[in-house]
């Protein structure tokens, strides 16, 4: 029961924080997506001290780091996310993270 609630929790703050990190940024979105220069991938998700970090592409530093311990992943997704896996929206942002933190 307490790991129900603890992962309920981590989603729900994933959420939330994924929620006010990208809702600033939908008007700079429209005008970059018109940019014929705007690289095909605008995130990056990776392995980081044993989390999930997303990066933009354009950073060094992470945008969000998520709770969920890459350690309980399969052999093959921890390598993937070692080498860092590009991510073109948010939409499919979403659903990688959905995939690996839930």
């Amino acid at each position: 029961m307490k790991k129900l609630i603890a992962v309920t929790g981590i989603i729900l703050i994933g959420c939330v924080c994924l929620g006010a990190a990208f809702a600033p940024q939908q008007a700079a979105q429209t005008s970059a997506a018109a940019s014929p220069d705007q690289a095909e991938s605008e995130y990056l998700v990776k392995a980081e001290n044993g989390k999930i970090a997303i990066y933009k592409t354009d950073s060094d530093s992470p945008l969000y780091t998520t709770d969920a311990l890459v350690s309980t992943l399969p052999k093959a997704d921890i390598e993937k996310l070692r080498a860092g896996i590009a991510v073109k929206d948010e939409r499919e942002l979403r659903r990688i993270l959905q995939d690996y933190c839930s």
